[in-house]
């Protein structure tokens, strides 16, 4: 497993602000020197696509996890606040000071959809549900929001007229419980039926079920908190405070809470990880739940046991960290084996029906191939494909003669491994 940490740089120190640590060894295995990532504002992804938002302006870079150099830097129309991907890279959708949200697909750069009016306040966090149906934002206005992802990128709403407008894009549930800024978004693994977590200055920490879109409980903790997750059993709940505490709830212990009335926890009922001097902006935990990693405002990122509560080992980045992400081993270590997602310099205009149809440019493909000795087709969508013409359709039924050959290999050896198990067993 590795971990990725992103930091803000002070001063004129040119340090990487991006690095890819081994958790097992505390080592860095590769840095990447360009770009500044803001807070929430980096996600790698499994197609070999990390994207980062630039800290203080308007710019998103763009690497290969397995090279160092800056891949490619896209220009914005506006300073991002927050970024996410989907889970299968398709998908980028990042919030604004102003409160805007804009979703681009990522291998055509086509802009799907502009939210101008999505809070009045700056976007502090957007998260994608683990199968990419739905879109978590949470803002300084206290709100926390919840949209369709089929509502932002939704072709047929564009090629109707809505040309990336808001009118016909609304949230399915809009949560104003918090009474102050809200800090951070958890979405928990089960898609439509996952237990959302959201934090606050407030110092409350609030458990939704997506499904119904209700309010199932709220704790109250001693600190103001700034950061959330929760273990893939959603058995145990950590929350970073501003004074530098991680904070450890066991939930299956609680009594049944009740969202009317907050839960009291004091001191004495939580499980605490002293460590870090400053607030904690970030906390993640390994997909077995015996290794928690924060990283805070004091340059640490620390790697916890969290049946012990006892610090592993420091990683030292130096600056205030923004991000933090594990990272399987396959992403970086077999990226240069697999085909990478295209990349394309995202579109500051929205999407208009005439643009689908008759789009310009080549997107960049972030792979190892030789781009010479093999044309690089542009696939964003199944309706653009099919309304292309000329090269682009032959280079789209040449990628899709080629996937399916793919997949007859993969089902011959599958047949080849049964056959062999059934003699092996004797059955």
């Amino acid at each position: 497993m590795y971990v990725l940490t992103a930091g803000v740089q002070k001063g004129e120190k040119r340090d990487a602000a991006v690095r890819v640590w081994d958790l097992a060894t505390g080592v860095v295995v590769s840095a990447f020197r360009s770009g500044v990532v803001a807070r929430r504002g980096l996600t790698a992804c499994p197609t070999g696509v990390m994207l980062g938002a630039q800290h203080g302006k308007a710019a998103v870079h763009a690497w290969q996890l397995h090279a160092e150099p800056l891949h490619l830097k896209i220009a914005l129309q506006e300073q991002c606040s927050s970024l996410a991907v989907s889970s299968d890279g398709s998908t980028c959708t990042v919030g604004t000071p102003s409160g805007r949200l804009m979703t681009w697909d990522v291998a055509s750069g086509d802009l799907l959809s502009i939210i101008p009016s999505a809070h009045y306040r700056s976007v502090t966090t957007v998260r994608f549900t683990d199968d990419g149906g739905h879109l978590v934002s949470a803002s300084d206005d206290g709100t926390v929001k919840v949209w369709k992802t089929r509502a932002l990128v939704d072709l047929a709403h564009v090629r109707a007229g809505g040309g990336g407008g808001a009118g016909s894009i609304v949230p399915c549930y809009t949560w104003a419980e918090h009474t102050l800024p809200v800090t951070d978004v958890h979405c928990g693994f089960g898609g439509f039926g996952a237990r959302i977590v959201t934090t606050s200055k407030d110092c409350s920490c609030k458990l939704w079920d997506l499904a119904s879109g209700e309010l199932v409980g709220s704790l109250s903790l001693p600190s103001d908190l700034h950061s959330v997750t929760t273990d893939p059993a959603d058995q145990y709940l950590y929350a970073g405070g501003g004074n530098g505490t991680v904070y450890a709830v066991a939930l299956f212990k609680l009594p049944e809470l009740s969202p009317a009335v907050p839960t009291l926890l004091r001191q004495k009922d939580l499980l605490c990880f002293v460590g870090h001097t400053q607030l904690v902006s970030t906390v993640t935990v390994t997909i077995d739940g015996c290794t928690l990693v924060s990283g805070s405002d004091d340059g640490d990122v620390r790697v916890w046991d969290t049946e012990s509560r006892q610090c592993l080992k420091v990683l030292a980045h130096t600056d205030p960290v923004t991000a933090v992400q594990l990272v399987p081993r396959h992403w970086i270590d077999h990226a240069v084996e697999r085909n990478a997602s295209p990349v394309s310099t995202f579109s500051r205009q929205p999407t208009t029906a005439s643009s689908l149809d008759f789009r310009a440019g080549i997107p960049l493909r972030l792979t190892g191939y030789d781009t010479g000795s093999r044309k690089q087709p542009s696939l964003p969508s199944i309706d653009t494909a099919v309304s292309g013409c000329g090269d682009a359709q032959e280079d789209v039924r040449s990628e899709r003669d080629r996937l399916a050959a793919e997949v007859e290999q993969w089902k011959s050896a599958a047949g080849t491994l049964y056959d062999y198990t059934q003699k092996a067993t004797g059955l």
